[in-house]
């Protein structure tokens, strides 16, 4: 057994482009497929470890979805927290000077009022163009989920090379 260590060929690191055909997406059932396939015509395992293995790869598939997840709420959580503090904040400020100008009878103090209130205006305008762009980081990440549930083509390269050939599998490309 160790002797036949030497005669091995060196196996290939596993390449998105070789799980064909290139464009079509890969479900679980297809990874579990492909991932015992690779291992079996490489000789990583035999027949009687793959059944554990194959439970390994679909338990890593389902924390990474699990990851993405709570990655993906606790992005939305943050989100929504700034949101309401800087709405909060800006509209409260909106508020104080509206009063302050209902109030007033000098016309000096009036006319610094209107432009306070025109600045805290363009301030929730900015915390709305701000909101917007970090919904849009929201949706890429969102977008990072969705795709890992159609197609686990990225994934399963990355947990064959990595179990065969290192976590710095990459580098040896």
């Amino acid at each position: 057994m160790f002797f036949d260590l030497f005669k091995r060929k060196e196996i290939p690191i596993l390449k998105p482009e070789m799980l064909t055909p290139v464009d079509a997406p890969i479900s679980t059932a297809d990874a579990k497929r492909l991932f015992k396939a690779w291992m079996l015509k490489i000789g990583r395992l035999d027949k009687q470890e793959i059944p554990d293995h194959v439970k390994y790869f679909a338990d890593a598939m389902k924390d990474e979805e699990q990851g993405l997840k709570e990655f993906l709420d606790d992005e939305k959580r943050q989100v929504d927290e700034a949101i309401e503090e800087r709405k909060t904040e800006f509209q409260d400020e909106l508020n104080d000077l509206k009063e302050q100008l209902s109030e007033s009878t000098d016309e000096d103090e009036k006319k610094a009022l209107k432009l306070e209130i025109e600045d805290a205006k363009k301030e929730i305008r900015f915390v709305k163009e701000t909101v917007t762009a970090e919904f849009r980081y929201f949706e890429k990440t969102s977008n990072a989920l969705s795709d890992f549930k159609k197609d686990k083509r990225a994934f399963l390269v990355d947990y064959i090379n990595s179990q065969v050939h290192g976590q710095d599998w990459r580098n040896k490309l």
